[in-house]
């Protein structure tokens, strides 16, 4: 018997095969593991993680439509899902201490507004 446990197989099988589809049953048989729970709790940890995508989709091996687990390769983790309409700029520590300074100013000079709930108190309260 081999000295990795069962959710070191999985992973490895998994990132062996980046990009494919697997149904936790296919797992399970592909491995030669005695219990397809075992294969659902690793799959089920594994799915939120970052370098895994758990969907409804066709498996690589069964080519059924079922809930299957694909390991994601680091470069498609790394791609932002959203694209941002400027580039992100470093701030300096003096920068950041000067934006601070004049939020501090506005809300000093604003005292009608509550703290965080943007509603005008009124002069009988």
């Amino acid at each position: 018997m081999s000295g990795r446990t069962v959710p070191e197989r999985i992973n490895e099988f998994l990132v062996r095969c980046a990009g494919r589809a697997y149904c936790d049953h296919c797992i399970q048989e592909r491995l030669g593991l005695r219990w397809r729970q075992q294969v659902q709790l690793v799959t089920a940890t594994l799915a939120v993680t970052s370098g895994y995508r758990r969907s409804s989709a066709i498996c690589s091996t069964c080519a059924e439509s079922k809930q299957v687990i694909t390991y994601v390769a680091a470069s498609q983790i790394a791609k932002p899902m959203l694209k941002l309409p400027m580039p992100v700029v470093e701030i300096s520590k003096v920068e950041r201490r000067r934006s601070r300074s004049m939020v501090r100013q506005i809300v000093a000079a604003k005292p009608q507004l509550r703290h965080g709930d943007g509603e005008q108190q009124s002069s009988g309260e």
